[in-house]
């Protein structure tokens, strides 16, 4: 195998991973609001929160390392504007992760385990429930599918 497909591989394999974080995130957020006992919450968020450390970022860093080296390799340039532009958006997207969407994970974790002693399911409902990061999760799914998209049609190259 050649450096370049080497290289290639971990890129690819880093955005594979990203996409099924994307994916577990998305479930638990689509399932949040409908769960009736604290427990499966409290289970839902933690799971959230670990794909978000544990795969989510150690994925985009791959992407990113992976992905720089490729550039050079593949004959590209930096001033290739859908590069800078995957760049901005990985950027944007970590940023949005991790400074409102963990947040927003760790507010509801604290609203839950409060109600922990047999809530009410409106109450838990209502403390699983949060429109700027619906909001946010929709943005990062849109992000998401704007890098694939720079990626694999490489616009003006």
């Amino acid at each position: 195998m050649t450096t370049y497909e080497v290289l290639l591989f971990l890129h690819i394999l880093g955005v594979f991973f990203l996409v099924g974080a994307a994916g577990v995130s998305n479930a638990v957020g689509f399932m949040l609001p409908r769960v009736s006992a604290a427990r499966t919450a409290l289970a839902l968020l933690d799971l959230q929160h670990r794909v978000e450390w544990f795969v989510t970022l150690p994925a985009a860093v791959a992407i990113a390392v992976f992905g720089t080296l490729l550039v050079g390799e593949a004959g590209y340039g930096y001033g290739d504007a859908w590069i800078g532009g995957a760049y901005a958006l990985i950027v944007f997207m970590l940023a949005l992760d991790h400074g409102l969407l963990m947040p927003a994970n760790r507010r509801m974790r604290r609203r839950v385990v409060a109600l922990a002693e047999g809530p009410d399911v409106a109450e838990l409902r209502a403390a699983t429930t949060s429109a700027p990061a619906n909001v946010a999760g929709a943005l990062l799914d849109f992000s998401l599918l704007a890098v694939l998209f720079l990626m694999v049609v490489k616009p003006g190259s």
